[in-house]
């Protein structure tokens, strides 16, 4: 296991995960009838932060004593203003997006997110990710 949380806290959570994938969907299909690819854009703007919310929640439940993950101070601040302006970009962005740029994105999305966090979260991320 790489998150140490309780089983039970564990179900719990993916559940309300997938009930809030269906929910925004829904939200979705109700907003945008004639378009399933904006459906899924709303959706995927918004679901994988909270995905990464409940990572850095679970992390906090049975840390080791003397060590914490994340630094409240420089490394939670980061990660929010990111998410923050990620999601205003998107926004922006949706308006003129084609469905080649899009294909683009996915390919490069891995890529430049391994990029950008070797490069702000340090040394340890680094190795994780470059591994020679």
């Amino acid at each position: 296991r790489f998150i140490p949380c309780p089983p039970m806290a564990s179900l719990i959570s993916n559940v309300a995960l997938v009930l809030t994938l269906i929910f925004l969907f829904v939200l979705g299909i109700g907003r945008f009838q004639d378009s399933l690819f904006q459906v899924y854009t709303y959706s995927m703007m918004i679901w994988p932060w909270l995905v990464l919310t409940s990572v850095v929640s679970r992390l906090f439940i049975e840390r080791q004593a003397g060590r914490n993950p994340f630094s409240p101070v420089k490394d939670l601040p980061i990660l929010g203003f990111f998410g923050a302006l990620s999601a205003v970009l998107a926004f922006l962005a949706l308006k003129q997006l084609t469905i080649c740029d899009c294909l683009v994105l996915t390919v490069f999305d891995n890529v430049l997110a391994a990029a950008v966090a070797s490069l702000l979260m340090g040394k340890l991320r680094r190795k994780r990710h470059f591994r020679a």
